[in-house]
Parts: structure tokens; C-alpha cells; sequence
């Protein structure tokens, strides 16, 4: 019952992704995992409610998805970090980059006052 990895391959990796890529990519993979939780909250409901259709493959596969979905909550996590800290150096950057235009833009309009003052 566990998901396919939508992850891209090695390959594909050194090809630089967009944050708003990623982001989407991070939604995705976030509905699935809701999904998927949903199902086995459904699942454990059921199996208090009727343990008696319970069987070892039965609990073998929800100690499967079980264990799934708290590595998938790690890897969310760290997916979410990882986008944090991204959105947040380049919006740094962004900042950077603005702030050096503006200081540039004002410097290049004093050295035109200037010279047209020489004139």
C-alpha cells in the first residue's frame, strides 16, 4: 500500500528546480500523505469497532502503513525545512540584489547632479 516516489531521479537532479516547482511538488506529496492517513485513521476505526475480522495479514499490512507514514512524516518535515531555508536565502538575496540597485540607481543620479553642476 505504500505510494510510488513521485522524486525525481539523479539524473534530473542537477537541473536547478524553481521554488514554486518545488512547492507544488511539496503539495502534492503532502495530499497523498493526508490521503493515505485518512485511509488508515478509517482502517483503525473499523478494526476497534469489528476486531474480530482481524488477522494477522490484516495487522501486518497496518503495521506496514503504520510505519510508512511516520517515515513519510520525517521526510515531509525535512522537505518542509529544506523549502524554508531555500525560500528564505533567496529571498535574502532578492533583498540583496534590490537594495544594491536602489544604492547604485541613487550614486549613478549624484554623479549626473554633479556633472551637470561642472557644466
Amino acid at each position: 500500500m505504500t505510494p510510488t516516489s513521485k522524486k525525481a531521479s539523479a539524473s534530473d537532479q542537477s537541473t536547478p528546480v524553481s521554488l514554486a516547482d518545488t512547492l507544488i511538488t511539496l503539495h502534492d506529496d503532502f495530499a497523498e500523505f493526508c490521503n493515505i492517513s485518512a485511509f488508515m485513521c478509517h482502517g483503525f476505526a473499523s478494526a476497534i469497532e469489528k476486531p474480530e475480522w482481524l488477522n494477522a495479514e490484516i495487522v501486518s499490512g497496518a503495521r506496514i502503513c503504520s510505519n510508512w507514514l511516520q517515515g513519510r512524516c520525517v521526510q515531509l518535515k525535512d522537505e518542509i525545512r529544506q523549502v524554508n531555508t531555500r525560500y528564505l536565502a533567496e529571498s535574502d538575496q532578492t533583498e540583496q540584489n534590490r537594495k544594491a540597485k536602489s544604492k547604485s540607481q541613487k550614486l549613478g543620479k549624484q554623479n549626473r547632479n554633479k556633472e551637470s553642476r561642472h557644466v
